[in-house]
Parts: C-alpha cells; structure tokens; sequence
C-alpha cells in the first residue's frame, strides 16, 4: 500500500504569500461545498498571526467580511492588535457570523512562535515566526492541504499557545438583525507589547 507524501515546506517570495493561501483556502471550501454540510468539525478554523496585517490574517478577514466563510467557529491568536484591527476582526465576525475568540500573545517569548492557519482536521499552513514581519522578507512556508496527522500536531501546538496568551474577546455569533458595534472589540496598546516581558495569564 502506497503512503501519503509528507508535505514540505518550501521557501515563498513575500509577494506570493496571499495567492498561495487563497488557493489553500479555496482548496478546502470546494472540499466542504462537497462534503456533508452538518459535517460542523471542518468549519473550525485557528489562526495564529503576527497581526490583522499579515497576509494569512488578511486573507481569512477578508473572505470573512465577504461573507465566503459563514457560520465558521474561529480562534485566532495575535501578537499585535491595534484599534484598526480589532474593527476589521470585528466586522468580518459579523459579515460572517462567526463563533470568534481571540486571543493576545501578550509574552514576548511567545513571539518565537510561528504563524499557523489550521483549517478542518485535514488541513494547514505553517508559516514564519511571528517576530519577523512577513511582508518584510521570504520565507520557508509548509503547505499541507490534505494530511490530517500533521493538522492534528498543528492544533496540538495552537491549543498550547492559547493556554498561554491572554483572553481578549469572544462572541458566539451575531444574530441576523444585530448591528455591528466596533466597541465590541477592546484594542490593546501596541505599545504595551513592547514594554518588556509580561508573564502568560489565560484568564481576562
């Protein structure tokens, strides 16, 4: 019997970054659109990102306030969150109608940590550590859009992380006729990230 091949990771101009995480994506809503629709555990989705700036977090807010990825369960963990940011978190939360929690990696450590989109049970990206600017420089990136032992070491990291970075919001879905309130969001002070380092706390 022939074994799957392991993906690996390949080294990704900054300028190809979004075209080669949409194809991922998209790769993975055709999946769904021809899956059992109820089959709920492929709509969860973790992110892990420097910021709403880099190209992993834009991509998804953007298909998100298109309305391309609805009743998706998201978490996702930041290392910078600005006022800016947490409108545009915000706002494809309500395009979408998503279950959103967010998380901020408030230890410097935690920088050292790598950016990470898990999509499903089969599916995920790994990209560079979150103390480099992604739209800076290349990068060595891993592509896996159908291993599920690899999404599954991926979540396992994602779920240790957010033991250790700090609860910042969480809403279980808008409903149809609410309004989209941007004070929903509480920014934190960039500058506080830079402030020296802050012990991990997991409560708010």
């Amino acid at each position: 019997m022939s074994r799957l091949a392991v993906p690996q990771s390949h080294l990704v101009k900054r300028e190809e970054k979004e075209d080669k995480l949409e194809r991922l994506l998209r790769r993975h809503l055709r999946a769904l659109a021809e899956s059992t629709p109820c089959d709920a555990a492929e709509t969860n989705c973790l992110l892990i990102a420097r910021s709403a700036d880099s190209p992993v977090a834009k991509l998804l807010l953007l298909y998100g306030a298109a309305g391309s990825l609805k009743r998706f369960s998201v978490r996702a963990i930041f290392a910078f969150l600005g006022t800016a940011e947490t409108v545009r978190i915000a706002e494809a939360c309500r395009a979408s109608e998503w279950s959103l929690q967010v998380h901020w990696a408030r230890d410097l450590r935690l920088l050292e940590a790598h950016e990470q989109l898990v999509l499903g049970s089969a599916t995920c990206w790994i990209g560079d550590s979150m103390r480099r600017e992604p739209l800076s420089h290349d990068a060595c990136e891993l592509y896996a859009p159908d291993c599920p032992e690899l999404t599954h070491r991926a979540h396992r990291f994602f779920e240790r992380l957010w033991q250790a970075s700090e609860p910042v919001f969480e809403r279980q879905g808008f409903g149809a006729d609410e309004a989209f309130n941007p004070a929903l969001m509480q920014p934190v002070d960039r500058a506080t990230t830079m402030g020296g380092r802050h012990g991990p706390r997991t409560s708010a």
